[in-house]
């Protein structure tokens, strides 16, 4: 602080007259506000995060403030408000537009997770306003569950549908190709031929199959197979 005092002095200024400088935040007295837009419901939830009060004095960083409390809550997409000059001071209006209600959620692009896996993660949420928050932690429900199954998926998105409150969750999974059997040498080296032909090999390969979901615990479980079933050194 010395050496600022200093500074200040050469300068031509002291500290207190420096802090005077500074621009002091104008303060708008709020005589009155209501929340609009939405349900009953739906304003007291708003209105529940609020900070203000009527016949107190707030600044508009304050006043923008109550926006990112009510966008917090996670059931908002559009959030306004309205303010208007009276003489006994600043009437605002915050207008709402809230999020549609889930009546369903579907999904594409994948064939492989389990129905039960999809209600358990949107437990709750069905015939309610979609709420961000909740929905967010469903998805990484459903990522959990290919995590723990070693699929390595992908949740590409989601789309509503605020006519119909229609939510489609689109998934990508991936899929087997074409399978082939190829026989290395020792040292690695690529073989025509190997000890056992591949269409014996390709009966143990269960899980592995043209157009079946990737599964990393179903290749191993297979390649376990082949290795207990066949006399192969190693197989991967």
């Amino acid at each position: 602080f010395a050496e600022e005092e200093e500074e200040n002095k050469k300068n031509g200024t002291s500290t207190a007259q420096h802090q005077q400088q500074q621009p002091i935040a104008r303060r708008f007295l709020i005589s009155s506000y209501e929340v609009t837009g939405v349900s009953n419901d739906l304003i007291a939830l708003a209105q529940s995060v609020m900070t203000i009060t009527p016949n107190y004095s707030y600044t508009a960083n304050e006043v923008q403030e109550q926006v990112t409390l009510i966008n917090q809550l996670g059931v908002f997409k559009k959030i306004e408000p309205q303010v208007t000059e009276t003489r006994d001071g600043m009437v605002i209006d915050f207008q709402l537009e809230s999020h549609p209600e889930i009546r369903s959620i579907v999904v594409s692009g994948c064939d492989y997770l389990p129905n039960t896996v999809l209600t358990n993660a949107f437990k709750g949420q069905m015939n309610k306003v979609l709420n961000m928050h909740k929905f967010h932690s469903g998805m990484r429900k459903i990522r959990d569950w290919y995590n723990v199954n070693a699929i390595p998926s992908n949740i590409l998105g989601a789309d509503v549908d605020t006519d119909t409150g229609v939510v489609e969750l689109r998934i990508s999974e991936p899929k087997i190709g074409n399978v082939n059997v190829r026989f290395l040498d020792a040292a690695g080296n690529p073989q025509k031929k190997g000890t056992t032909k591949p269409s014996i090999i390709a009966r143990y390969l269960s899980n592995v199959k043209q157009g079946t979901v990737y599964r990393l615990k179903g290749v191993h479980d297979d390649l376990r197979a082949v290795s207990a079933n066949c006399p192969v050194e190693d197989g991967s």
